[in-house]
């Protein structure tokens, strides 16, 4: 972004405009895809948006009633500067907050974005490492409200009681507890849920 520009400078860089008005060429984008759909949609997928502004916008009012330069230049100056057009990039609302957890055999990544918390699990949700997601999931939780969960448990190898409550809590924290869902549980762990009702629980 651009500010702080003073008059003195502003009266060279509409000097400096003018006098070129003549010689002045409008380059292609070199930044990005000729396709600015597809530029944004790259950011977006960071969690920003993305929006192609006049340079103009940026500068100081100064040059908006600059002395001492002939009207004609400085009306010329004007048109260039507002011929300049800058990519200007700003974090998304409800932008992805991410907060990672790491055991020496479990691992957890929780994902905030937009209401939804995305978690995935990796090794043994236990008495020593449930603390530890339950954790990471009320600093979520102070981050920006929860609407849905979702937990991918494809690389969970074990989960104990321990595990099981903080699910649990976690459930509870929606206020539609339906909207809390497990996916990609192996073997061993379903029949950890089946044996202990929490299949019924959750869906």
């Amino acid at each position: 972004m651009i500010s702080g520009i003073s008059a003195e400078a502003g009266i060279q860089i509409a000097n400096a405009a003018a006098g070129a008005a003549s010689q002045t060429t409008v380059q292609s984008n070199i930044f990005f895809d000729e396709d600015a759909e597809k530029a944004k949609k790259f950011v977006a997928d960071m969690g920003f948006d993305l929006e192609l502004v006049p340079l103009r916008k940026y500068l100081p009012e100064t040059l908006r009633s600059l002395e001492g330069i002939p009207e004609d230049k400085r009306r010329n100056a004007m048109e260039i500067l507002g011929s300049i057009n800058i990519w200007v990039m700003t974090a998304k609302p409800g932008t992805v907050e991410q907060f990672t957890c790491d055991e020496k055999s479990f691992h957890a990544d929780v994902r905030l974005t937009e209401g939804t918390l995305n978690v995935s699990l990796t090794g043994r949700l236990d008495t020593i490492t449930a603390p530890g997601l339950l954790s990471l999931f009320r600093e979520a939780e102070e981050k920006g409200s929860i609407k849905e969960i979702v937990i991918d448990m494809k690389n969970l190898e074990y989960i104990s009681s321990a595990g099981l409550r903080v699910l649990l809590i976690m459930r509870k924290a929606v206020a539609d507890e339906t909207a809390c869902s497990l996916l990609n549980m192996n073997e061993a762990v379903t029949e950890i849920f089946e044996t202990t009702g929490f299949a019924d629980i959750f869906s």
